[in-house]
C-alpha cells in the first residue's frame, strides 16, 4: 500500500475516534470527509459514513455539505450509516435533502437495515414539504412499507402519509384500507400515526373513516394515551360529515374524563362537532361535558362550552341544570365540605378564563381561595403530560389545537421521537433507528 494510502487510513481512523469521543470536533474535518466519501476504498467510505452519522447527530447543520456524498453512498444498501446521517440532516434541514428524494425512495426497495433510516428521512421530508412526496411512485412505496416487519419502518411510513394527507388527502384516501389495518398494530407509534393519517384525510373520504370507526373507537380504550388521542382526533375530524353510531358517541363521551389532556381535548372537539348535527346522540353526555367547563385546559373548556351551546336549542332545561349544578358545587363550597371534586389546576384555569361566564369564574375563584387558605382540600391531580404530534382543527367553535399527543413514558423509560420504541432512561440514541434523544 502506498504511503498516501496509509496516511488516509490513519486520518480516517482518527475521524472514527473523534466520532466516538467528540462528534462535534468533526466539524473541522468536513472537507476531508467529503473527499473520503468519494474514495475508491470501501473501508474509507464506510468509516466516513459512520463518522458523518455521528456528526449529524450533534451538528446536522455542519453535515449539510456532505449530503451529496451521502446520497451517492446510498447505493451501498448494506451501509445504513449514510441513510442515518441523511435522516438526521432531514429532521433539522429538510430542504438540504429534498433534492435527493429519488435516491431515498430507491433505497426502500432493499430489505436491509438501510430502510429504517431512509423511511425516517422521508417522514421528515413529508412533514416539511408534503407536496413533494404526493406522487404515485413515492406513495406506492410508503403504502407498501405499512406491511414491513419493523415497527420503526411502519411508523415512518404512516407519519409520512399523515403529513401527505394534509397536502393531498385524496391520494392518501386511496390507501385508507392499508391505514385501517394499522389501527391494531402492535406498536403504539404506528397506531397513532395511522389514526392521524385517516383523520386528516377523512373529510375527503368520510366513508373510509366510517369503515374504520370500530377500530378508531377501540383506540379510545388503548393503553397508550397518544393512540387514544389520535383515535378521538380521527373521529372528530371526519365522522362529523357522516352518520355516527351511538357506540362511537358513547366511547367519545367516556373519553371526556380521560386523564390525558390531549384525549379530552380531541374527544370534546369531536362531541362539539357532532352535537351541532346530532344533538340526540350527544344528549347523554351533558353532565360530563358540563363537568369539563372547569377543566384545567383552556381548549377543553372551550370545546365543552361549544358542545353545550349546540345542545341548548333542543335540551335547554337539561343543559341549564347541568351547568348550574357545576356552578353551585363551586359556589357552595365552604370549610365543612372536606375535599372538593375539582383539582386546584381546574379551579385556577376556570377562575382565570376570561371567556367563561362571570358567575362560573367567580364561583371558581371563591373555591380556589378556600383551597389556597387550607380550609378546603382540592381533588388530587392526575399527572398526564403529553406532547403534540399533529395539527388539530376546528368546527362549530370547537378547539382541538395541537393535535393528538404521543404516549407517556413509564417511569424509568422514554420513547424515541422517531420510531416510538422504548428507550431506557438516560439513553442518548435510539437502538432501533439511531435517532438522538434530547
Amino acid at each position: 500500500m502506498s504511503e498516501q494510502g496509509v496516511d488516509e487510513r490513519e486520518r480516517v481512523a482518527q475521524l472514527g475516534r473523534l466520532a466516538e469521543t467528540d462528534p462535534a470536533a468533526l466539524t473541522e474535518h468536513v472537507a476531508d470527509m467529503a473527499a473520503y466519501l468519494e474514495s475508491d476504498s470501501a473501508y474509507l467510505r464506510r468509516r466516513t459514513t459512520r463518522a458523518t452519522a455521528a456528526l449529524a447527530a450533534v451538528r446536522p447543520d455542519a453535515a449539510v455539505d456532505l449530503v451529496d456524498g451521502l446520497t451517492d453512498r446510498l447505493a451501498d444498501a448494506s451501509d445504513e450509516n449514510a441513510a442515518v446521517a441523511l435522516q438526521r440532516i432531514a429532521a433539522e434541514d429538510p430542504d438540504a435533502v429534498v433534492g435527493d428524494l429519488a435516491a431515498l425512495v430507491t433505497v426502500l426497495d432493499d430489505d436491509g437495515a438501510v430502510v429504517v433510516p431512509a423511511s425516517g428521512a422521508l417522514a421528515a421530508l413529508a412533514e416539511a414539504d408534503a407536496g413533494t412526496l404526493a406522487q404515485p411512485g413515492v406513495l406506492d412505496r410508503l403504502f407498501g412499507l405499512l406491511d414491513d416487519d419493523r415497527s420503526a419502518v411502519r411508523r415512518n411510513a404512516a407519519v409520512a402519509l399523515a403529513a401527505i394527507a394534509e397536502a393531498d388527502p385524496a391520494a392518501v384516501c386511496a390507501g385508507a384500507g392499508d391505514l385501517r389495518a394499522c389501527l391494531d398494530d402492535d406498536a403504539p407509534a404506528v397506531r397513532r400515526a395511522a389514526a392521524v393519517a385517516l383523520g386528516t384525510a377523512g373529510s375527503t373520504c368520510p366513508d373510509a373513516v366510517v369503515e374504520a370507526a370500530p377500530a378508531l373507537t377501540a383506540l379510545l380504550d388503548d393503553a397508550d394515551a397518544g393512540a387514544r388521542a389520535a383515535g378521538a382526533f380521527a373521529l372528530g375530524h371526519a365522522l362529523r360529515e357522516s352518520d355516527v353510531s351511538q357506540r362511537t358517541v358513547d366511547a367519545l363521551l367516556g373519553a371526556v374524563d380521560d386523564e390525558s389532556e390531549a384525549v379530552r381535548r380531541h374527544a370534546t372537539f369531536a362531541l362539539a362537532a357532532l352535537a351541532a348535527d346530532e344533538p340526540d346522540a350527544v344528549r347523554p353526555g351533558v353532565d360530563a361535558l358540563a363537568r369539563r367547563l372547569a377543566d384545567e385546559s383552556a381548549p377543553v373548556r372551550r370545546n365543552a362550552r361549544s358542545a353545550l351551546s349546540a345542545l341548548e336549542d333542543d335540551y335547554t332545561a337539561v343543559v341549564s341544570e347541568a351547568v348550574e349544578s357545576v356552578r353551585e358545587t363551586l359556589d357552595g363550597v365552604d370549610e365543612d365540605t372536606g375535599t372538593l371534586a375539582f383539582t386546584e389546576a381546574e379551579l385556577r384555569g376556570l377562575a382565570g378564563d376570561a371567556a367563561a361566564p362571570a358567575d362560573q369564574r367567580a364561583a371558581a375563584d371563591h373555591a380556589l381561595s378556600l383551597v389556597e387558605s387550607g380550609d378546603v382540600s382540592a381533588a388530587a391531580a392526575t399527572e398526564a403530560p403529553s406532547q403534540a404530534t399533529a395539527s388539530g382543527g376546528s368546527a362549530a367553535e370547537a378547539d382541538a389545537d395541537g393535535g393528538p399527543a404521543d404516549g407517556e413514558a413509564d417511569a424509568g423509560a422514554q420513547f424515541c421521537p422517531n420510531c416510538g420504541e422504548t428507550i431506557d432512561a438516560g439513553g442518548e440514541f435510539c437502538p432501533v433507528c439511531g435517532t438522538e434523544i434530547e
